[in-house]
């Protein structure tokens, strides 16, 4: 049964805190027809009902055959695939993966219409998207983890060939030669190469951030207490993190309004230093893992830190550990209180 609150939830996190949500959601084993009806189908409704208000119908048809075309096919892709580089198949949990890390794409789709910069934000995101893909597929199909780089390139190369071919045959059927956007335009009148190398070695990066991130290892104190230094190296981390994401929804705004003022004194917008700068707003998913990372932080400690705090906070004396790490939680209850 469809719950409107589970699906903001859902979505939120898979948004913002992407690897907890992710875990949760997964240890769950949700059927596909669970997630189609918690996820993927409310998405792909705004997204239609979106496209259908603010362009023609049959563009909004093709958008959306396209998406679900993709979500498809990414499911079967990476299930199979995942069977020939030692994984463990699972027609859920592929279906899941793949919508999970879709719903950056699809909240894309729906930003699309903003003003100036609708279409980069789209772009964007759906690349953030195809970077969760990877980060998620391992978690998904128990993938070895020499393997995971030949399975997403086998993947990938896949859905692209049965995705062109399928552009070809639906575009040619609903919108014939409107085809061309004025987005696609200015990327072919685009002449300034260095911003779009900026912006995908920039994506790059945040994919080994979150690689080196996934690498990290924590064996657990027999006790499970935790500490003041964990405690305060957690919060220390969390209220960088929103620094970084604060600093990067600043430059979605400074190119909003450069977008803005171009327009209005009808000047050309320099569309490659845009997806430059695109690189940034891709890296608002992984910004905390960053955080960690850079800091000579461990993640997977981060996470249990994260763990414990929350369970503290839900049961506060149900054991002895807990009843300590909720002494600590309130000790620093003015600086955590934002983040649970």
């Amino acid at each position: 049964m469809f719950d409107a609150n589970k699906t903001l939830t859902t979505v939120r996190g898979a948004l913002l805190e992407p690897e907890p949500t992710w875990e949760k959601y997964l240890q769950d084993n949700h059927s596909q027809i669970d997630t189609a009806v918690l996820i993927t189908l409310p998405l792909l409704a705004v997204c239609l009902i979106v496209a259908a208000v603010t362009g023609p119908v049959s563009l909004a048809v093709f958008s959306i055959l396209m998406a679900v075309a993709g979500i498809a096919l990414w499911t079967v892709v990476l299930n199979f695939f995942a069977a020939q580089f030692g994984g463990k198949s699972d027609t859920n949990r592929a279906f899941a993966a793949v919508s999970l890390a879709m719903v950056p794409g699809l909240v894309g789709n729906v930003l699309g219409v903003l003003p100036w910069i609708g279409w980069l934000v789209a772009i964007g995101l759906g690349i953030y998207s195809l970077v969760l893909l990877y980060r998620i597929v391992p978690l998904a199909f128990s993938l070895p983890e020499e393997s995971r780089v030949k399975h997403y390139v086998a993947s990938f190369l896949s859905v692209v060939v049965a995705m062109m071919i399928l552009s070809s045959i639906l575009g040619s059927t609903f919108i014939g030669s409107s085809m061309g956007s004025s987005a696609l335009v200015q990327l072919e009148n685009s002449n300034d190469d260095a911003p779009f190398s900026g912006m995908f070695s920039g994506i790059q990066q945040n994919a080994d951030y979150a690689n080196q991130a996934q690498a990290d290892r924590y064996s657990s104190p027999d006790d499970g207490k935790l500490s003041d230094t964990q405690v305060e190296n957690f919060i220390s981390v969390q209220v960088k993190t929103k620094a970084l994401r604060d600093e990067q929804m600043e430059k979605m705004q400074a190119l909003s309004d450069q977008a803005k003022e171009a327009d209005s004194q009808s000047e050309d917008v320099n569309v490659g230093a845009f997806f430059k700068a695109m690189s940034g707003a891709t890296s608002i998913g992984v910004s905390e893992m960053k955080v960690v990372k850079t800091g000579g932080l461990n993640w997977a400690e981060h996470q249990w830190v994260r763990q414990q705090l929350d369970i503290a906070r839900i049961q506060k004396d149900i054991n002895e550990a807990v009843e300590h790490n909720y002494a600590l939680y309130l000790n620093y209850e003015d600086e955590l209180r934002d983040y649970f």
